[in-house]
């Protein structure tokens, strides 16, 4: 059975930047091995991942990428960890759209090294294929095989035939279902498996089933035996649409022609509705298999059925449910949109990235505006780089909130949208607390690079520019990644500055670095490898190429009983990586409870209770102990909302504070010798009579005057401000608002008092300032860190009364010193 003519539609991608290929393409299909002279044929994408080495498959419709046979070929880190996955799909979007979406795609469940890929048929004759396998040479006793990836004109999909030899004297398992990674709203109707891509403004879906080509049976169903010196052919096909339902027609109709439905869907006033989808039954699927407009809000998909009904959704306006039928374009209406249209601007007028909440009040449930995962329009919030944005909301009241991060103050405005009508919300903003001189960076967050979540690039570095985060590395899990012309392409090189970094991932220790450079289109763009052993880890990136002198290495979400006390965990202290203290620069050990005095706290996580680490209370034993550690506060953002960025961060003092004149080696330079604080919303500045601070050390010096200044925008706030000496709070510097209300202020600057300290010993000198009677929910709304008290420290400042060199007071804080508890959180809601 051969698949059919071209039924294929291109549409525009409404997402940021993408953009419709024009160039005419040449009718026969190809296919090539990508080298240097060639890498710009490779397809872009939010899932994209092909590089020099890799094979890509073309005609006049699509572009799909088969990975080469090359060292460790991985898409990304998350795909497997067991082993890497050469002669898979990678990617595979419309030919020009640079729109992929896919992750992997297994035939077979594809993966360890093979013998080879390589072109069998270049295209010339009207089918290109490209071969990867591992010949009975190379497989011993084990299952040879092959999977051939062909490709014709005017398909929309690729038809792989996978050939398994076994070769051993005992029969052999063989599972014929294809692995396929990356997707959402998986629904399976009538065999054929579909999936939509992570963002619905994409507006990609794939689709794919076991068919019989030729010789070979449809590759569906569990797994079999193969007899000793038998051979299996099976074919699987997979189909690229204009979401689910689309790609869902192309593979139904690959034996016999389908049927066009076209036309486009406009308001009451005509005007198009560029996100509504297309909501088609699914014959015996707990779902609805969904078709999308492109940016015009027109369609045009191929469907099996003649006629069909269809229910057609976009946030903000009434469902229309119609009939369509094939070869008949047809206009469907709907409501003019009800929402909103926000501009928020600065003091001066001018745009402002924001970010804003709509929380349903006087009965209206919350909205949901889109997947977690992206910035316009996720879980019941908008993240906007310019201010300036609409976005639809069903009827009902609403409580408009909007922020930009933690130096601003914040917009609150209750709504009432009524049906077909646009409600305008104009808002200033105004930078109330004065951070001159210092730079508010996140060293640690992740987008859909990363393996291990699907936020987009472009979405995490709205999310950053939202939130006011000013220097923020790249910090993609084992890839050398550069959000730079992201920041450029969005016109946010005056809110942010970016490094090339990486976060090196392995199951055990994490490790961040930056600066580094990347040897784009290599596996993971040049990526060094991760090692269990941390200090091994960390003296490759300080030896990678690029400024070694600049360079910086932190420790991330660290397991302390075990790094710096057990390292075999056998229970019995051995000093943890020895050394290891000595090969990084700080470790994420930060927290709000800074001030329990507890080994271990417990959150409320995916309905259960754990144990976590309190990683502040074991860097305070470690300081006590003479083991100098800087700490640093991070993000490690995965998503949007509910773990997205702004939660925590680190201040660093910078001679520019304006962003585009960071100059990252002084960030660097200045973190390296704990010039910092971390916080969640104060803003803390500390300073000797004599001018020293965080990280310094002072000799000679018995009674210290320190000066604390707590500033506070408008939705946090303060009302204790501690002196730790030695970890433990000074009983003459604790201030409580409760008992000294004239020590607090209304206003911005909420503390500000010169505090004398008197020391017997040697110490390190930390405050701390929390509003222990307060949460971040007004800037955070239905994330997890709206929960968190706010809370600001520093690092410490270290004190040699006698001048004979500093002695370390060696209190445990009342607990054994690193004993081995839980394992610390790696993820956020427990921090």
């Amino acid at each position: 059975m051969r698949p059919q003519r071209h039924r294929g539609w291109f549409w525009v991608p409404a997402m940021l930047g993408a953009t419709m290929a024009g160039p005419t393409v040449r009718a026969a299909p190809e296919a090539i091995e990508v080298g240097t002279a060639n890498v710009k044929d490779l397809p872009g994408g939010r899932e994209a991942d092909g590089i020099i080495g890799d094979f890509v498959l073309r005609n006049d419709a699509v572009e799909i990428v088969v990975s080469g046979n090359l060292h460790q070929r991985r898409a990304n880190m998350g795909v497997l960890w067991d082993a890497p996955t050469p002669g898979c799909i990678y990617d595979f979007t419309f030919r020009g759209t640079n729109n992929d979406q896919l992750t992997l795609f297994a035939p077979g469940g594809q993966k360890g090294q093979l013998s080879s890929v390589y072109v069998l048929k270049d295209g010339h004759d009207g089918e290109a294929v490209v071969r990867a396998e591992l010949t009975a040479a190379s497989a011993g006793n084990r299952v040879a095989r092959r999977h051939d990836y062909i490709l014709r004109d005017g398909w929309r999909h690729v038809v792989v035939v996978s050939t398994y030899e076994n070769r051993s004297a005992k029969p052999a398992k063989v599972s014929p279902e294809a692995n396929c990674l990356g997707l959402v709203s998986g629904l399976t109707v009538e065999d054929v498996r579909t999936g939509l891509c992570q963002d619905p403004d994409d507006r990609i879906g794939y689709a794919w089933a076991g068919i019989e080509w030729e010789n070979a049976k449809p590759a569906a169903g569990g797994e079999f035996d193969l007899g000793p010196g038998q051979t299996a052919s099976l074919a699987v096909v997979l189909a690229i649409g204009a979401g689910a339902a689309d790609a869902f027609g192309e593979v139904r109709t690959i034996a016999t022609p389908g049927h066009v439905f076209e036309g486009r869907v406009v308001d009451t006033d005509g005007k198009p509705v560029t996100r509504a989808t297309m909501h088609f039954p699914a014959a015996g699927a707990d779902g609805t298999l969904v078709g999308c407009v492109d940016a015009a809000g027109k369609y045009r998909l191929v469907l099996p059925e003649a006629a069909c009904r269809v229910t057609v959704r976009d946030i903000g306006r009434d469902d229309v449910t119609a009939e369509v039928k094939a070869g008949q374009p047809q206009t469907i209406t709907m409501s003019t949109a009800s929402g909103v249209q926000v501009e928020v601007t600065d003091e001066h007028g001018g745009p402002l990235p924001c970010k804003a909440q709509f929380a349903g009040i006087d009965g209206t449930p919350d909205p949901q505006l889109g997947p977690i995962v992206r910035a316009h329009g996720c879980d019941n919030q908008y993240h906007s780089e310019n201010g300036r944005f609409f976005q639809g909301l069903p009827p009902g009241r609403y409580r408009a909130i909007i922020t930009r991060g933690i130096e601003y103050d914040h917009h609150e405005q209750d709504l009432t949208v009524e049906r077909c009508k646009v409600v305008g919300v104009r808002a200033t903003l105004k930078r109330v607390v004065d951070t001159r001189g210092w730079v508010s960076c996140d060293f640690h967050n992740h987008t859909t690079e990363s393996g291990d979540n699907f936020c987009g690039t472009v979405d995490r570095v709205i999310n950053l520019a939202a939130e006011q985060v000013e220097f923020a590395p790249t910090t993609e899990h084992n890839r050398l990644s550069d959000w730079g012309p992201h920041i450029e392409r969005l016109g946010l090189h005056r809110e942010m500055k970016t490094v090339s970094g990486i976060e090196l991932t392995g199951r055990g220790p994490h490790l961040n670095a930056f600066p580094l450079v990347p040897v784009p289109r290599r596996q993971d763009n040049g990526a060094p490898t991760w090692d269990p052993d941390p200090r091994i880890s960390a003296l490759t990136l300080r030896n990678m190429p690029g400024d070694r002198e600049n360079r910086w290495v932190q420790l991330n979400h660290p397991n302390m009983s075990r790094y710096f006390n057990d390292a075999n965990e056998d229970d019995k202290p051995d000093d943890g990586f020895t050394h290891l203290l000595d090969l990084i620069d700080a470790a994420e050990v930060y927290g709000q409870f800074i001030l329990s005095g507890q080994r271990h706290y417990e959150v409320q996580w995916r309905g259960q209770t754990r144990k976590r680490d309190n990683w502040p209370m074991l860097w305070l034993q470690m300081l006590n102990a003479g083991r100098r550690v800087w700490t640093v506060a991070t993000s490690d953002a995965h998503e949007v909302t509910q773990g997205g960025v702004g939660g925590w961060r680190t201040y660093v003092p910078s001679s520019h504070d304006d962003p585009p004149e960071i100059d990252p080696s002084q960030i660097v330079a200045n973190a390296k010798r704990g010039r910092s604080f971390v916080t969640n919303g104060p803003f803390l500045h500390v300073r000797t009579d004599a001018g020293e601070g965080p990280g310094d050390t002072i000799r000679a010096k018995r009674q210290l005057v320190l000066k604390v200044r707590v500033q506070c925008n408008t939705w946090t706030d303060v009302d204790r401000v501690v002196v730790l000496v030695n970890g433990r709070p000074d009983p003459t510097c604790d201030f409580r608002k409760a008992e000294h209300p004239e020590m607090f202020a209304a206003g911005t600057v909420r503390f500000e008092r010169d505090v004398p300290v008197a020391l017997k010993t040697d110490a390190h000198v930390i405050v701390v300032a929390i509003g222990e009677g307060s949460t971040l929910k007004t800037g955070y709304g239905r994330s997890w860190q709206s929960e968190m008290r706010p809370v600001a420290y520093h690092n410490p400042i270290y004190v040699d009364v006698d001048g004979d060199g500093w002695t370390p007071s060696h209190d445990a804080l009342g607990v054994p010193y690193l004993d081995y508890g839980f394992a610390p959180a790696t993820t956020r809601p427990d921090r």
